[in-house]
């Protein structure tokens, strides 16, 4: 059976209050991509509690600027459902229903097809039918065909990047930034211009890009919009040249570099890749098709897909890095390792692109047979925990003990048995056979987890942890840790 790295997790039930929590946060703080997931997981028990999570929660009551936000959350969330989740119970809620056989009703019912036939390829013909509707909203007077005027820019715009058509995205994303302009739609103002920065970005336009971003900036600023800690960042890297991938942490409704986050003062510490550019939603599909197709077997399918994937979004690392494993599998090395070395150009750091990159030139060169690679990926993705991941790492470090890589496994199983004697000896054994820096920034981090806060040779772990070119995650860990010494 097939171990796949990308596997989704489990849907937790959750009580009304933390799920009205989870939806107004999220609907206010994460992006499209993110947010659409999120619905779609909690469909069901959104459409179970509409009637409560459509009241604002007893602690923002009296608040105006509190109440704003929990009625900006619950729309965006209630138009993602409609549109995203075939789910018109929150929506309607907050409306109200409208006459199937008004215009704007008909238009609201071809923008809830949308997703559904973007899932079928039907790209170009729904894009000619919003340019068909918005013909037919020019014609109509009032307030309500002008937001939707808007609404259909956007969506043409939101279809045609998730195509690759970034000419038509950003002509499409400025038409509906003037219309909100003229409509004096502050959040629909806020939404185009980060779709314009997005665009800009994809296009290595910075300066361009700057200027929308500032503009944005201000309005998050001046209207304490929960996104601003995050954009702020953003931007922070725009300015800073744009590397193409950071390592961030959230911690709950807000993100930060890891040397800022002060652990006593925070909790639920979550490491996060942000990546430069926005994926495209077509090659998004493919991929998660593809992966499907990776983790029952269809290795062939999958390769077919991923390669597709890339052709229409070539700054997303995801494609290559999904092509590479399958590479890897197939034994065709030389291939993997070329392919590695494009995702570590596009994003440097991306998962375990480094230390990938540098077992394919083992086995390229056959330092390593491809049961070296068997067992790692066993290990890594086989969703083994305790005894069962430590007699696996046991058979590993015994038929291969030269091999680093199998005494981080090691280690790690010892700790998680509560043996941290024997996790930091096999930590330490690991170092001294380390030959790569991906690996030894993971055994130094989790070698100065171990130790003493106050030790001497922890902060002196974590330091070297920094300085290697590694794994992002250990940096990162790191440099949280250092914040405890």
């Amino acid at each position: 059976m097939p171990f796949w790295p990308f596997k989704r997790k489990t849907v937790e039930t959750l009580p009304v209050e933390s799920l009205q929590y989870y939806l107004i946060n999220n609907a206010l703080t994460l992006n499209d991509a993110k947010f659409i997931r999120f619905c779609k997981d909690y469909k069901s028990q959104i459409e179970d509690h509409v009637e409560s999570l459509r009241k604002v929660s007893e602690e923002l009551r009296g608040s105006p600027e509190g109440e704003q936000n929990y009625v900006q959350g619950l729309m965006r969330a209630g138009m993602v459902l409609n549109q995203y989740c075939a789910s018109d119970k929150l929506w309607n809620a907050i409306t109200g229903p409208r006459d199937s056989n008004d215009p704007t009703s008909k238009l609201q019912a071809c923008l809830n097809q949308i997703p559904s036939r973007i899932e079928q390829g039907e790209h170009d013909e729904v894009i000619k039918e919003l340019q068909q509707w918005y013909i037919e909203m020019e014609k109509l007077r009032g307030t309500l065909p002008e937001y939707y005027k808007a609404v259909i820019q956007g969506q043409i715009g939101a279809v045609a990047y998730g195509c690759g058509n970034l000419k038509s995205a950003e002509s499409s994303f400025a038409k509906a930034l003037e219309l909100c302009r003229a409509n004096v739609d502050s959040d629909g103002v806020m939404s185009y211009l980060g779709n314009l920065v997005g665009v800009k970005v994809y296009n290595n336009e910075l300066s361009d890009a700057l200027v929308y971003g500032e503009e944005l900036l201000n309005l998050y600023q001046s209207t304490d919009d929960p996104r601003l800690n995050e954009f702020s960042y953003k931007l922070e890297h725009m300015k800073n040249g744009n590397p193409s991938l950071v390592m961030m942490c959230r911690c709950g409704n807000k993100i930060m570099k890891p040397e800022e986050v002060i652990p006593q003062e925070v909790t639920g510490i979550h490491f996060e890749f942000v990546r430069a550019y926005t994926p495209m939603g077509k090659a998004e599909q493919l991929l998660e098709v593809a992966n499907q197709y990776a983790s029952t077997g269809k290795a062939e399918q999958a390769l077919e897909l991923s390669v597709e994937a890339a052709g229409i979004d070539p700054r997303n690392p995801e494609p290559l890095y999904l092509q590479a494993l399958l590479l890897l599998e197939a034994q065709e090395y030389t291939r993997a390792r070329e392919t590695y070395e494009k995702v570590e150009e596009l994003a440097p750091g991306w998962f375990e692109t480094r230390f990938d990159l540098w077992l394919a030139t083992q086995l390229e060169i056959a330092r390593y047979t491809h049961e070296v690679f068997d067992l790692w990926r066993k290990l890594m993705d086989g969703g083994l925990h305790g005894v069962n991941l430590l007699r696996l790492a046991e058979k590993a470090t015994t038929q291969y003990p030269e091999f680093a890589p199998y005494w981080l496994k090691h280690g790690e199983a010892q700790e998680e048995l509560g043996q941290s004697q024997k996790a930091m000896v096999a930590y330490r054994h690991g170092l001294e056979l380390c030959e790569e820096p991906h690996t030894e920034s993971l055994l130094l981090v989790r070698l100065a987890g171990i130790l003493s806060p106050t030790s001497p040779e922890r902060r002196e772990l974590l330091d070297r942890c920094i300085s290697l070119e590694g794994s992002l995650f250990a940096q990162a860990t790191a440099k949280v840790l250092k914040n405890f010494s």
